[in-house]
């Protein structure tokens, strides 16, 4: 087994684990400037419609998100 094995497995484990978790993190009152260093680096464990969604939500703000959205929470 490579060290590309590895991390591929690693990585779908990982995935399986989170894949309950995802649904609540909120993901679409994230501000735009932080979507790339925060959560980029981790697009291969989110679902792809997920990434995809919330890209198109982030260029264009007419468009209403796929997945639903949790209501926003005020500090």
């Amino acid at each position: 087994m490579t060290c590309e094995d590895n991390n591929y497995e690693a990585i779908k484990i990982l995935k399986e684990t989170l894949n309950e978790l995802i649904k609540f993190i909120r993901f679409y009152q994230m501000d735009r400037k932080d979507f790339i260093p925060e959560v980029w680096d981790y697009k291969d464990i989110l679902p792809n419609d997920l990434i995809k969604d919330i890209l198109h939500c982030y260029l264009d703000s007419d468009i209403k998100p796929l997945h639903q959205p949790f209501l926003i929470r005020w500090a």
